[in-house]
């Protein structure tokens, strides 16, 4: 059992779930344990015990035992979430520990260390022998830990609320007017040099590159899902030129886009 800001806690299962891209839905009362819910692709809708919540890649959940959920995703949109579960020492549970609060529709901040985590993690599931089964349950506590400090770090700064609203809004919409570092510090009302050095300090990454990684995570998903052509990809991620995308897609995966899409 790992004792944490959290609590005292103990990983019982990590999986990443890809969901088909037909119309995906969820409903479900949660047993005796918590979930930590991230979305990794995708968008779409939680609702937890009546209330709605709108999901993009980043969006989190902490689900406590005995919530209502229900889930779907937005058409056309190929789904894949993390799904973490826990259980919390049972004192703290009953009388009063941290996750008693609502942890819902967080943005977890660093989503490229979050993701590379949760891929390592699933690549040990089909080992259990005691040496992997205890890596694993570390890269759970992790990324728990993660998720549960940009929950914390966001609900005490209103500028950390203001910044993830803008990490949420461009994940939404990629290619819309937020599409450069100009327009991500006007967002937030600061100067551009003020505003890059928070958002590094806030999400771990500059803003710039927080840009290129969400288009390219984005423009993965695009070609494995659908015929677009690659000009029309870079158009709705927000490039003007088609050749500058497909370099820039090579220089992050070590792969054409085509050649991607030819073995996605």
């Amino acid at each position: 059992m790992n004792s944490s800001p959290i609590g005292n806690f103990t990983i019982k299962s990590l999986n990443l779930f890809r969901h088909p891209k037909r119309y995906w839905t969820w409903r479900k009362k949660m047993n005796n344990h918590f979930n930590l819910w991230v979305a990794i692709e995708g968008s779409g809708i939680m609702s937890i015990d009546g209330i709605r919540y709108p999901f993009q890649p980043g969006t989190g959940f902490i689900l406590n035992p005995g919530a209502q959920i229900s889930a779907e995703q937005k058409v056309g949109d190929c789904l894949w979430n993390l799904a973490i579960h826990f259980l919390l020492e049972k004192t703290q549970a009953v009388q009063g520990g941290p996750l008693v609060e609502t942890c819902h529709g967080f943005q977890i901040r660093d989503m490229v260390t979050f993701r590379a985590l949760a891929d390592y993690g699933e690549s040990l599931n089909n080992t259990n022998d005691p040496v992997t089964v205890s890596q694993k349950s570390g890269i759970g506590e992790q990324l728990l830990l993660m998720a549960y400090k940009d929950f914390r770090e966001a609900g005490q700064n209103p500028m950390s609320r203001k910044m993830d609203e803008l990490m949420a809004h461009i994940y939404r919409s990629l290619g819309d007017t937020i599409n450069d570092v100009d327009a991500m510090a006007r967002f937030c009302g600061l100067s551009r040099s003020h505003f890059s050095r928070l958002f590094k300090q806030h999400a771990g990454q500059s803003p710039n590159s927080f840009l290129i990684n969400t288009r390219i995570m984005a423009a993965r998903n695009r070609l494995r899902n659908s015929s677009a052509t690659l000009e029309t990809i870079a158009h709705e991620l927000g490039y003007r030129d088609v050749y500058f995308f497909s370099r820039q897609f090579k220089q992050k995966t070590g792969i054409t886009p085509n050649n991607y899409r030819n073995h996605a």
